[in-house]
């Protein structure tokens, strides 16, 4: 969650930066910077995986902060980023964090 949180995390902006990519456009769409924005809120190839995650999660689904900070979002969030499987390759498959009842 840091990651997503600070944006260094293995997606195309980020590896673009540090040099481990030509490109740091979305590998989907192919038109956006691929920024953890563009994953959780805009590209259209997870329109499907984003209906089910807003469903689930109402209308607070929209903010990207609220996203990654909202204990109550934030499992949701884990399940949305492995149903796209983009991060797969380099963390496997991603569980959501279970919270204690008194955090």
């Amino acid at each position: 969650m840091i990651q997503l949180r600070t944006g260094h995390v293995p997606l195309n902006q980020h590896l673009h930066r540090i040099k481990k990519t030509d490109s740091p456009l979305c590998p989907n769409c192919e038109v956006y910077e691929e920024t953890v924005k563009h994953l959780m809120l805009d590209c259209s190839s997870y329109d499907a995986a984003r209906r089910r995650l807003r469903q689930k999660g109402g209308a607070k689904t929209r903010n990207l902060h609220a996203l990654l900070t909202d204990k109550t979002l934030i499992p949701l969030a884990y399940q949305f980023i492995d149903s796209t499987k983009r991060l797969r390759r380099v963390f496997g498959a991603i569980t959501p964090p279970k919270f204690d009842e008194e955090e």
